[in-house]
């Protein structure tokens, strides 16, 4: 992984456990900011994903057109609503990925609406990065009380790994 992304990783992890409504979240993030890195890349990667699951539907036409255009086009339409009902972030993300073949991998450089040109000059990595930063943070926030349960269970097992080679040092 590239140093810039770790940092972005980093910030957005951050934004999101500094804030955490769980005091031992934040303890444990003040204490081990690195091992909240890994969660937060694994997320991001799941929103990629996702999103490309979501544009298999749209089509290699569809894919390619804004979220606006898709609105124009009745059938469209039906399906980017079916869409952002299983995945709201979709529009967020497409708003900035749509152009990007690394990210959205079922466009067809033949779409209607991808101006390469425009669009390199126009988004720069590092702004996408934050972008996507913000959006990674925005849905972790969001997430529902399971996966936050879920996530409180990894950071004391995380915790727990810790303590113990410190344990077996006291013992010797």
């Amino acid at each position: 992984m590239s140093t810039q992304k770790e940092v972005y990783y980093q910030q957005v992890a951050e934004a999101v456990f500094m804030h955490d409504h769980n005091a031992h979240i934040r303890h444990l993030y003040s204490q081990y900011p690195s091992l909240f890195i890994k969660p937060i890349k694994n997320h991001f990667q799941l929103l990629h994903k996702k999103y490309n699951e979501a544009n298999k539907t749209l089509g290699a036409t569809g894919v390619g057109l804004t979220s606006a255009k898709l609105q124009e086009h009745a059938d469209m339409k039906k399906l980017l609503d079916k869409i952002i009902a299983n995945f709201p972030w979709w529009e967020d993300l497409h708003s900035f990925w749509r152009t990007y073949p690394s990210y959205n991998m079922v466009f067809s450089t033949g779409d209607p609406g991808q101006d390469f040109a425009n669009s390199a000059e126009a988004n720069s990595q590092t702004k996408q990065m934050k972008i996507q930063a913000l959006v990674i943070a925005k849905e972790l926030k969001a997430c529902n009380k399971n996966a936050q349960h879920e996530h409180n269970l990894k950071l004391k097992m995380a915790e727990n790994n810790h303590k113990l080679p410190m344990a077996t040092e006291k013992t010797k």
